[in-house]
C-alpha cells in the first residue's frame, strides 16, 4: 500500500513538474507559505523569467510532506541554477483535496499532494478498491496482489 501511494505521490509530482516545464505563461508569483520556504532563487544568467512551479497541499507546515516538497523545491531550485522555481501552499490554503484537484485539471495549479484513494472514485471508480476495509489479511498478499492481474 505503501509502495502505491508513494508511486502515485511521485506521479503527481512528475506531471506537476512538466506540466510547469511545458507551461508558456508561467506564473511569477510568490508563494503565500511563511513556513521556512527558502528565499528565491537568483535571476537566471540569460534575464529569462524562471517558471514557478505552484504545489498545493492540505497538511500543516509541520507534516512530512511539507518537509519533503521544501527539499524538493531546494533540490530543483539548486538543479535549474533558479530557471525553475517552486511555490508550496500548505494548509490547504489553496482549497481540500478536490478544489486542488480541479484546479490541477484547469491548469490554474500545477501540482497537488493529495492524500488517499478517495478523491479518484469519481474519475474512475476502481481506484476506490483500497479504501475497503481488510481488502487483504497480509503483507505479502497485498503485495502479491499489486504485482499480480489485480495490480494491472
Amino acid at each position: 500500500m505503501k509502495k502505491v501511494i508513494c508511486m502515485l505521490l511521485c506521479a503527481v509530482m512528475l506531471v506537476g513538474l512538466l506540466a510547469g516545464c511545458g507551461s508558456s505563461g508561467a506564473s511569477t508569483g510568490t508563494s503565500a507559505n511563511s513556513s521556512g520556504a527558502a528565499a528565491p532563487a537568483a535571476a537566471p544568467a540569460n534575464d529569462a523569467k524562471p517558471i514557478v512551479i505552484k504545489i498545493s497541499h492540505q497538511n500543516a507546515s509541520t507534516h512530512p510532506i511539507q518537509l519533503g516538497l521544501l527539499e524538493f523545491k531546494r533540490l530543483l531550485e539548486e538543479k535549474s541554477g533558479g530557471t525553475i522555481t517552486c511555490d508550496i501552499y500548505d494548509s490547504a490554503v489553496l482549497g481540500n483535496d478536490t478544489s486542488n484537484m480541479q484546479q490541477v485539471i484547469a491548469g490554474s495549479l500545477d501540482a497537488a499532494m493529495i492524500m488517499g484513494a478517495v478523491i479518484w472514485q469519481g474519475y474512475d471508480g476502481r481506484a476506490n478498491v483500497e479504501e475497503l476495509p481488510f481488502l487483504f489479511d497480509s503483507y505479502e498478499k497485498a503485495y502479491a496482489a499489486y504485482d499480480g492481474e489485480f495490480g494491472k
